[in-house]
């Protein structure tokens, strides 16, 4: 049975987002602060499991915050 190695973390960094919608009448890019909260499992030496909320500032008018769950291989 494999290991399970709980983690868990804060960050803050930015977001550069390039962004197009006809619909909505938007083409352009910003750059905009975020910071986020994060936990996970590391599984065994190589597989992980991670729910992360990252709260990103306005860019273009829109509101890029959310709730991020991944699980991936790292090599």
């Amino acid at each position: 049975m494999p290991e399970l190695l709980p983690y868990a973390g804060v960050g803050v960094g930015g977001v550069y987002a390039n962004m197009r919608s006809e619909a909505d009448r938007v083409n352009g890019s910003g750059f905009a602060p975020s910071a986020s909260v994060y936990a996970g499992t590391s599984i065994g030496l190589n597989s992980f499991f991670e729910a992360r909320w990252r709260s990103v500032g306005r860019v273009q008018g829109f509101d890029l915050s959310g709730l991020d769950l991944s699980a991936g291989i790292r090599f």
